[in-house]
């Protein structure tokens, strides 16, 4: 049986839901981090975890941690998880995230040492350079870049970023993460819920779940909605981030107050749900220089659901929904509130999107197909 250790800095069972499924196809996995906690930190989904402690969780303050590191070595990262190597144990495959992390860093130094040890490390950035502004972080992308035996990028951009870095195209795998096709499918509307959400019976459901922040273009789908007057529709935001106090503002100098809900979030156990009670899915993402949208999970969730998803033509997105959205250029405001509208306005458009992106999720991006071009990848032959 191949042992495969997955170390994140923060656990998503989004993402960690990909690896369950190599469980029968013959690998044993075990997950580790840092012991912090997201919306989703896979704690529900039943598999060992192991919890590590950094450096800088037992210095004080960042910047008293900061400088008591510099006093006991130049060299001390305040990242470094503390029992790293005893957690591995005698893993085959340490799967770790992303070049710029200081636990891919480790996981590299350990394989070096431990002959059988293979290091694969997931992308997701899309962005050629990025972080390496920053000494530290440069250092870590290239020792990882020479000491990965394979990459697993989750989109041909994640690809085209490594090799521009210098990576070895012959060490790099495309493969996007998939959802559970059959935990998140077209079930019934949950009556209940949309009457919390103040959704008259004649009115289409526009929902976004995920972090409100600037980047999702949320405050370009409130000023699309605006423009939409003559359409019963309502929008729903579900989630929670630093941008919540702008939204809300925009909502009432855009006079929006009757059509549109904020919704705290939900446990993931509940997305399901969420998703099945809406009509459409938007996500108007914004690429600024130093994030564009890498892959997003939520945009696959609704697409699985069934749902049409409203999006823009950003970073990795066209290649994930294929078929199963509508993307307009990012930051045109104009062009996403006629998107909405036709969508609003045509219920046989909604079905016949929501089908297609059905249909990719059936037939690439569900969890069982992933796994299995995932245990391919992984086996020793593969090396």
């Amino acid at each position: 049986m191949t042992e495969l250790v997955v170390v994140r800095e923060v656990l998503e069972d989004r993402e960690l839901a990909n690896f369950l499924p190599l469980v029968p196809a013959g690998f044993r996995v075990r997950f580790v981090t840092s012991g912090e906690s997201g919306p989703y930190d896979g704690s529900g989904l039943g598999v060992p975890v192991t919890r590590l402690r950094r450096v800088k969780d037992f210095l004080g303050p960042a910047r008293v941690g900061r400088r008591i590191a510099r006093l006991m070595s130049p060299r001390l990262d305040l990242e470094t998880l503390l029992g790293l190597k005893k957690a591995l144990g005698p893993a085959n495959i340490v799967c770790v995230n992303e070049t710029h992390n200081v636990s891919s860093v480790q996981a590299c130094r350990i394989a070096n040492r431990q002959p059988g040890m293979r290091v694969v490390t997931v992308c997701y950035e899309n962005i050629p350079f990025r972080y390496e502004d920053d000494p530290l972080l440069r250092a870590r992308k290239a020792f990882v870049r020479t000491h990965t035996d394979l990459f697993v990028a989750l989109t041909p951009a994640a690809e085209n970023a490594l090799c521009l870095e210098g990576a070895s195209p012959q060490r790099i795998a495309v493969q996007p993460y998939g959802v559970d096709a059959a935990r998140f499918s077209p079930n019934e509307r949950d009556a209940s819920l949309r009457a919390s959400w103040k959704v008259a019976p004649d009115e289409v459901v526009v929902l976004y779940a995920g972090r409100l922040i600037q980047e999702k273009g949320l405050t370009n789908l409130l000023i699309a909605a605006s423009q939409i007057q003559h359409l019963p529709f309502r929008v729903i935001l579900v989630g929670a981030g630093g941008d919540l106090p702008r939204l809300q503002r925009a909502v009432v100098a855009l006079h929006l107050e009757d059509r549109v809900t904020f919704v705290p979030w939900v446990p993931h156990a509940q997305v399901p749900s969420v998703l099945a009670s809406a009509d459409i899915f938007a996500m108007p993402s914004l690429p600024t220089p130093y994030w564009e949208e890498q892959f997003g999970f939520s945009m696959v969730e609704a697409m699985a659901s069934g749902l049409p998803v409203v999006s823009t033509e950003s970073g990795s997105i066209p290649f994930v929904v294929g078929d199963g959205a509508a993307l307009v250029p990012p930051y045109n405001i104009e062009a996403l509130s006629t998107a909405l509208a036709r969508l609003v306005a045509d219920p046989d458009l909604r079905v016949r999107m929501g089908g297609d992106g059905r249909r990719r999720i059936e037939t690439e991006l569900n969890v069982e197909t992933v796994a299995r071009r995932l245990a391919r990848l992984l086996a020793p032959t593969h090396a």
